[in-house]
């Protein structure tokens, strides 16, 4: 989608227009967005088309409240443009923030309350994630933000799903449980809690 251009939500319908780049992955592509009562938000466009079922899931992951503060990417609307392309409204995240991976690379540096305070955050958030019912399939340093006091920002939150959603084969290599990555298992809090695991000592270590 090309900049200026106005989308509509389909739950809220709130209006938006299409700004900059902000980043650009795999799945999809994500846009500023000034949305008409002057707010600033994010809006992120899939590369594929999604299937009735993807979209029935993601409705209902915007009808439902975020179970933590750190998931800033929680999608709260969505929409398909007039080409087909589908879209899902989220909160913008403050430039303070920057990916994981900068610290993990050796590009930042952390002080020690800071990186207590991001296993304690991430721990805390998934702790709820999986008391509310979700299962995250791809989580991994590339989905964490955080900033110089050590405060979290989970992003690409339109991926998460229901425990009986039934997804295989899903998540980045490092972080998968040998039962996912051969496809014998299910996405699950289990499989979450061992990406997790792997993220928190690749932080504390």
């Amino acid at each position: 989608m090309k900049n200026q251009t106005t989308i509509t939500g389909e739950l809220t319908s709130q209006r938006g227009t299409i700004g900059p780049l902000l980043g650009e992955g795999s799945f999809g592509r994500v846009c500023r967005l000034l949305l008409s009562n002057g707010n600033v938000a994010a809006v992120k466009f899939f590369k594929r088309p999604l299937c009735s079922t993807s979209l029935a899931r993601l409705d209902k992951l915007c009808r439902l409240q975020r179970p933590h503060a750190c998931f800033k990417g929680w999608p709260w609307d969505w929409g398909t443009t007039s080409d087909g392309l589908s879209f899902v409204f989220m909160d913008a995240v403050s430039t303070e923030y920057w990916l994981l991976n900068q610290y993990l690379q050796g590009k930042r540096t952390l002080t020690l309350p800071a990186i207590v305070r991001i296993a304690y955050q991430l721990s805390d958030a998934f702790a709820a994630l999986h008391l509310a019912g979700f299962a995250y399939p791809d989580l991994s340093s590339n989905q964490v933000l955080v900033n110089m006091d050590g405060d979290v920002a989970i992003v690409d939150c339109d991926s998460i799903g229901f425990a009986n959603d039934n997804l295989t084969n899903v998540g980045t290599r490092g972080y998968l449980t040998p039962g996912l990555a051969t496809g014998a298992e299910r996405v699950s809090p289990a499989t979450a809690g061992y990406a997790l695991a792997v993220l928190h000592f690749q932080i504390l270590v």
